[in-house]
């Protein structure tokens, strides 16, 4: 049957079936986000402390192996300085988990945890945010407390702790991706349709 549109203008049927009878698609739900959030944040933590835990232990046996000292590393104000005091920060990382802790679960739950929701299933992008926010947050953090020894230790300090915190947030990344799965959970939402 015809229908009338305004000034009994003649609403074509092809028209009409772009009128849809159903809802819109309800947003997507991703499962097992907020856990993957709270297992990387923990986990986070205690990687940059093992990390740097067993970089410090390595130096310190090569350095007695070879017959030498640590002592002009830890005491000077070059770059080696900044990097044996931002390791040193770094494998007391467990000792302030109650600050760091918290703080990670929120830079990662607006970051790395909206992904899945946007849609965003490719493991790159999340191992590369991960990287960046633990590079971020443990050389940012490790490399503040050697500002007042020199310019050069504060690099030391900041290119070290930035390493430990990029490896210690690719395998959080990669945990995520283990526990979240986002692509797999996409592709179901994307089949389900059909």
């Amino acid at each position: 049957m015809a229908s009338f549109g305004p000034n009994g203008a003649v609403v074509r049927e092809a028209d009409e079936a772009n009128v849809r009878d159903y809802s819109t698609a309800a947003p997507t739900r991703i499962k097992r986000v907020l856990l993957g959030v709270f297992l990387c944040g923990i986990a986070a933590s205690l990687l940059v402390a093992l990390i740097a835990g067993i970089s410090l232990f390595g130096i310190t046996i090569v350095t007695e192996i070879s017959g030498s000292t640590t002592y002009g590393m830890s005491s000077g104000d070059g770059f080696l300085a900044g990097a044996f005091l931002s390791l040193a920060f770094c494998s007391l990382n467990w000792f302030f988990f109650y600050i760091v802790v918290p703080v990670t679960w929120i830079v990662l739950a607006f970051s790395v945890g909206r992904f899945p929701r946007r849609g965003i299933g490719r493991p790159a992008a999340y191992l590369r945010w991960s990287a960046i926010w633990g590079a971020v947050l443990a050389g940012g953090i490790s490399s503040l407390f050697t500002l007042n020894i020199s310019l050069t230790a504060w690099l030391g300090a900041l290119i070290t702790g930035g390493s430990v915190g990029a490896l210690a947030g690719i395998i959080c990344g990669w945990l995520f991706i283990a526990i979240v799965r986002p692509a797999r959970q996409l592709a179901d939402k994307t089949a389900d349709v059909f």
